[in-house]
């Protein structure tokens, strides 16, 4: 069954046609669409770049949509309310809190003061605890995910470090110290990156490029 979805070259045509389309559509949202299409290994990747390492063995994903309890960057009472990170990932001696950002107004101050705050204090090993809660609040849903995480348990540090992976590059993220990865650069630089990661890229730019042509990219399926 699922060979013949692979094969299925006119659908995944007209999955970048619309996906173009979508793109330019008001209040589409395009982060959760990236998002998905965006695997563990090519965040890895990209990471691993925006760090200047050649090789990403170093580096391991964790979990997608790690939820932070707000108390914990004092937005609030010691409730259940929380923001997520897009993605967690780890090395051996520090954790790595990565946020996509597909359109470039949308890298805020705030956000990252939150996430300042966590690394800041240093503690982000506590983390872990009330992550585990959540997961049992639907044991069902959530079973495999908790299997994931019990395994990085004894690899969480209490160190952390934010990275973005943006459209373009960012002055806002340069001026703050912030490191980041840019797609643009990336694109330019393809060669050097995997095929999983050179296949989002193509896609990216499809969808956010108003003039670029899907030939190359229809080629290759």
């Amino acid at each position: 069954m699922y060979e013949n979805v692979l094969a299925n070259k006119q659908y995944w045509e007209r999955f970048l046609e619309q996906l173009k389309v979508d793109y330019g559509t008001p209040r589409f949202k395009a982060e959760v669409v990236f998002d998905t299409l965006l695997l563990p290994e090519i965040v890895v990747e990209l990471v691993s770049k925006a760090l200047g390492k050649d090789s990403c063995e170093d580096f391991k994903f964790v979990v997608k949509e790690y939820p932070i309890l707000n108390h914990r960057v004092d937005r609030g009472k010691a409730n259940k309310r929380s923001f997520c990170i897009d993605y967690l990932l780890h090395s051996a001696d520090k954790m790595y809190l990565v946020e996509l950002k597909t359109d470039k107004v949308s890298v805020k101050r705030e956000q990252l003061e939150k996430y300042r705050s966590l690394t800041e204090a240093s503690e982000f090993s506590e983390t872990y605890g009330e992550y585990v809660e959540i997961v049992k609040g639907n044991k069902k849903r959530y079973a495999q995910q908790a299997q994931r995480v019990e395994a990085a348990k004894e690899k969480f540090r209490d160190e952390a470090e934010i990275i973005y992976i943006v459209p373009d590059e960012n002055a806002f993220l340069r001026k703050q110290g912030v490191k980041y990865i840019s797609l643009r650069a990336a694109l330019a630089d393809m060669k050097n990156y995997s095929s999983l990661t050179q296949t989002f890229l193509q896609i990216w730019q499809i969808a956010t490029t108003a003039d670029a042509s899907m030939d190359g990219f229809n080629q290759a399926i």
